[in-house]
């Protein structure tokens, strides 16, 4: 063997580990599942209506502000449960779950491996668009059109930081479901429980849904929070999605003691910030 030939094999690249290189597929699966498509398909529909009435929405910067602050609120995050639960039990169907039994990542691993490819794929995507978003914003203002296009304003870092924190808190509460509930019809039946939660408009109830009180299906309404309630309230759906991740990995065999720990100061900091973002 020629010298040429020692270094070229010994320059092999080394591969990543397995949680790593785990982490990245599923990112990658997420971000390709289908469903996203149909997410598109229903801002495209939502957007369009609100251009027809409202002229200024026509103006490049506040229609592509108004889709990226709707889109990723109301389609992108939502569909990501959907997305992070399906890559999560796909390997639980097919008859794979005794093959995986011999695979080098045990449950425990693929599960936060799992959390992993939320952050780096659909987390890291919504993020993307937030920092886009907070750019457009100064030239977003829409101040004509009727029901949920009307008075819409241009939000800070505080309010636009919760549009990949909702969506990383989605993706958790997909794979928490997927964990705890690997059964057919479960994630519709979920998804239908979480979205009749979420239509309560009353007081003080409201201030608890994933999004702010920046649209209210009864008046249509965009009026803009506090910069301390927007910052309390980011605080509190990270709570929400963490205690998610603690939850979808407690299912799985291993150590439970640290996930009771952490999962304890989570579930305070979230109350605190749930109770802090009250007006």
């Amino acid at each position: 063997m020629t010298a040429t030939g020692v270094i070229d094999e010994d320059a092999v690249e080394v591969p990543a580990s397995p949680l790593i290189a785990l982490a990245r597929r599923e990112a990658g699966r997420m971000l390709g599942h289908p469903s996203y498509l149909a997410a598109l398909g229903i801002v495209a529909i939502v957007i369009g209506q609100w251009v027809a009435t409202s002229p200024e929405l026509r103006r490049p910067a506040a229609l592509i502000y108004v889709v990226l602050e709707f889109g990723i609120t109301f389609a992108y995050a939502p569909t990501t449960i959907i997305a992070a639960n399906r890559v999560a039990r796909s390997t639980q169907r097919d008859g794979l779950r005794d093959q995986m039994r011999s695979a080098p990542v045990n449950l425990r691993r693929r599960t936060l491996a799992l959390c992993a490819g939320v952050t780096i794929g659909p987390t890291a995507l919504a993020l993307v668009g937030a920092v886009a978003a907070l750019t457009l914003s100064p030239h977003a203002d829409v101040a004509t059109g009727s029901g949920m296009a009307s008075d819409i304003v241009g939000r800070g870092v505080a309010a636009l930081v919760q549009l990949p924190i909702l969506t990383w808190s989605a993706g958790m509460l997909g794979i928490l479901i997927a964990r705890w509930l690997p059964y057919p019809g479960a994630l519709p039946v979920s998804l239908i429980l979480v979205y009749q939660i979420c239509a309560y408009d009353t007081e003080p109830l409201v201030w608890f849904k994933p999004w702010h009180d920046w649209y209210i299906a009864s008046t249509g309404g965009t009026g803009e929070l506090a910069v301390a309630q927007d910052a309390w309230h980011a605080l509190y759906l990270l709570g929400l999605g963490s205690l998610a991740c603690i939850g979808g990995v407690w299912r799985t065999p291993g150590p439970k003691k640290p996930l009771v720990v952490v999962g304890t100061v989570l579930l305070v900091v979230t109350v605190v910030a749930g109770i802090a973002q009250l007006p």
